[in-house]
């Protein structure tokens, strides 16, 4: 039986109040399923491409190494929460929750 630590993860490393133009999604734990499932393209470590982000957005795909993955969709609150409910729904969970930023820092 799978733990927690075998769950795919994710963190919205961004300010999650919609503040900036991009935000930033970090995956963790992605294996080539998973990839697959979430509808993201196939990418080698270090490559990047323009992408459809899980039917919410179009953004910037980052493969940083072979489970860690950066998604870059607008910084809109909308489309932010989109993307998130998103990852939720795929099953992914949400890490480090408390630390992330807060548009009311």
């Amino acid at each position: 039986m799978s733990g927690l630590a075998d769950t795919p993860s994710f963190t919205l490393a961004s300010p999650a109040g919609g503040v900036g133009a991009i935000a930033v999604v970090e995956l963790r734990g992605l294996g080539e399923v998973d990839v697959a499932r979430l509808g993201l393209p196939r990418l080698l470590v270090g490559e990047t491409r323009l992408a459809d982000l899980l039917g919410v957005d179009q953004g910037m795909v980052c493969r940083l190494s072979d489970q860690r993955w950066l998604l870059t969709p607008h910084g809109g609150a909308a489309v932010v929460a989109g993307v998130v409910d998103a990852l939720r729904g795929a099953g992914l969970r949400e890490s480090d929750a408390g630390a992330r930023l807060s548009s009311e820092q």
